[in-house]
């Protein structure tokens, strides 16, 4: 007798990235095995206080300024709630599990640390839905990295999809990543810097949290010395699975640099560290698919468009939804987490075996 298929559910995914733009929300229909419909999606922004709030707490050791990681805390929690009171307003068909990741401000796996703040419980009180969340948690205590978890979710992707394999997914959030997928093979890391660092460069030099179509990046000139300098780090010489902290790097090698010039060499940067993935993957994928902010800028986008070798296309030219990725990914791995499957696995994380993951929490 064979086992009856999993049902499908109605999940609401949320992930608040590295970048602190904001808040994504997705509805998915899921069993966690397939992929039945993408529903409903959102973003909503932080406020530039909480963003700025966001920014000092991650420049510091979180216990050591327990004040403001309380307020924030609260702040991102309340927020959430707002999110998805706004997603389900006029939803016929409400979800039955959140897939809560909450905002990371610290990522050490070495030390076997990884904080994500956000209130679990009191969002599930808030929405009297059962929420998922501490995703990470469970496979670093195993000793593994605790990111990427997003590939499962690809693969689940790229099978339904039929997508040309192998094929390489890119995820330029904060940090970028990479997800490599060819038959029953799945190898993910991340790959350096994304966004964060020249997010954090135009919020400096230009007030905007962003390079707005690449252009600052467009009329600069990008310094090869410099990103020579960042490529020093022992982190592109280590053997994947790997990943990084937010702030694993900083803007001090490029501190001299005209606005301009700083955003060319910061866009270079990521380029660069994201064509160095090759090295690692086993086969020459067929396909690289751009999913996440970076695939909004052009000067990025033109420089991998010339370094890798086979085609690239953004998430939307195969019907993906780049922006909303991750947290559909969130509201898939809550469905895996809730039917007690693997959310990571030895060649994604560095895992000792393939893992379940997330921790359950119930209104009350």
């Amino acid at each position: 007798m064979t086992n009856p298929k999993p049902q499908n559910i109605n999940v609401l995914g949320l992930m608040s990235g590295t970048s602190l733009d904001g808040i994504d929300a997705a509805i998915l229909q899921t069993n966690g095995t397939t992929i039945a419909n993408p529903g409903k999606t959102l973003f909503l922004p932080y406020s530039k206080t909480t963003r700025k709030t966001l920014h000092k707490l991650i420049k510091t050791t979180p216990q050591h300024n327990p004040k403001l990681l309380d307020h924030a805390e609260k702040t991102i929690t309340k927020r959430h709630a707002k999110t998805i009171k706004k997603i389900l307003k006029n939803q016929k068909i409400k979800p039955i599990l959140i897939g809560f990741h909450g905002q990371t401000i610290h990522h050490n796996p070495q030390s076997q640390q990884t904080t994500q703040i956000g209130n679990p419980q009191h969002l599930a009180n808030l929405t009297k839905i059962n929420v998922i969340a501490d995703f990470r948690q469970n496979d670093i205590k195993h000793g593994g990295e605790g990111a990427p978890l997003a590939p499962l979710y690809h693969n689940a992707l790229v099978k339904r999809d039929k997508i040309a394999e192998p094929c390489a997914i890119i995820n330029i959030g904060g940090v970028a990543n990479i997800t490599y997928i060819h038959k029953n093979k799945i190898l993910a890391f991340d790959t350096g810097p994304g966004n964060a660092l020249l997010n954090d460069w135009c919020l400096q030099h230009t007030g905007k949290p962003l390079d707005q179509n690449g252009k600052l990046a467009a009329i600069g000139e990008a310094k090869e010395k410099t990103v020579t300098e960042y490529l020093q780090n022992p982190y592109f010489q280590k053997t994947p699975p790997k990943s990084l902290d937010r702030n694993t790097f900083s803007l001090t090698p490029v501190q001299n640099l005209s606005p301009e010039n700083g955003a060319a060499t910061l866009t270079l940067l990521t380029a660069k560290t994201i064509a160095a993935a090759q090295n690692y993957l086993p086969v020459e994928p067929k396909q690289w698919i751009i999913t996440g902010g970076g695939r909004h800028n052009p000067s990025l986008i033109k420089i991998l468009q010339n370094t890798l070798a086979k085609p690239l296309k953004t998430a939307e030219e195969i019907g993906w939804n780049g922006d909303m990725m991750e947290a559909q990914a969130f509201a898939y791995l809550a469905a895996r987490s809730l039917a007690n499957l693997p959310i990571s696995l030895p060649s994604t994380t560095g895992a000792p075996k393939p893992l379940t993951g997330g921790k359950l929490y119930k209104p009350q």
